[in-house]
């Protein structure tokens, strides 16, 4: 067994009711079928080394997304239950805006691009940035301008050394708004899903240490362009796809 996370920063605190600090995290490989539900410090059990998502959303987090993300008062708020340990096909929060207004929705991790007959596509949980704008699979939701943020606390990674699993998150202990791209999918029976994928790029040299990629993080100033609330060329906009400030992560 490996442990791993004896302290923790502020976002993770947020989650966790009893005393600080928490007792250290057991990882033991496990079919992703049994993941836990409750979110808490207790035993977590991760499946295979791909990136995973945290995140606090009950409660006063809620509101948090809500004014530091500048979301529209009147939007519904989400109904997604808090959780440590959120694999591909969960869902994750995306925050688009429509009509001048932001707003954040529970949307499938894992793209479906419009003419997947189902949802077994393949690996579409994370796309490549430099393959966003060509890719057939992300192409058409690029050329739409459907573009969002996926918002976090955090994400797991594996060393590629040795496997060992980190937890990485801001360094500020703040929200993480990472670039990413959603689509809408229609089954062939005509349910709809809102699908989304994250955006990838090379490590900056705090994540170099443990991989060599890492989700596109935008800065506030980003949000604008990015949501399209604000003119941007694609120039500009691939631009933004590149690794973030070392200094605003942590391990």
């Amino acid at each position: 067994d490996t442990l791993i996370d004896e302290g923790g920063s502020s976002a993770r605190r947020a989650c966790w009711a009893g005393s600080w600090p928490p007792p250290p995290q057991l990882i033991r490989p496990r079919a992703w079928r049994t993941w836990p539900k409750k979110p808490a410090w207790t035993p977590l059990e991760l499946a295979s080394p791909q990136k995973r998502l945290w995140r606090c959303v009950g409660g006063p987090a809620v509101s948090k997304i809500k004014i530091r993300l500048r979301l529209d008062p009147d939007a519904p708020a989400l109904n997604l239950r808090p959780s440590w340990n959120i694999p591909p096909t969960r869902d994750v929060v995306a925050v688009l805006a429509q009509g001048g207004k932001r707003h954040a929705e529970a949307m499938r991790w894992g793209l479906i691009p419009h003419w997947a007959k189902d949802t077994k596509v393949g690996s579409t949980f994370n796309a490549r940035a430099d393959g966003v704008a060509s890719k057939p699979t992300f192409r058409a939701a690029w050329r739409a301008g459907r573009r969002c943020l996926i918002v976090a606390d955090g994400f797991y990674e594996w060393r590629e050394s040795d496997r060992q699993p980190y937890a990485i998150g801001m360094a500020d202990g703040g929200l993480m708004t990472m670039g990413g791209l959603w689509q809408p999918w229609t089954s062939p029976a005509g349910e709809t899903l809102q699908t989304v994928t994250m955006i990838t790029t090379d490590a900056n040299a705090t994540m170099a240490a443990f991989h060599h990629r890492m989700p596109v993080l935008l800065t506030e100033a980003q949000w604008p362009a990015w949501l399209g609330e604000t003119p941007a060329e694609e120039p500009q906009l691939l631009a933004m796809l590149a690794p973030s400030d070392p200094a605003l992560i942590t391990a």
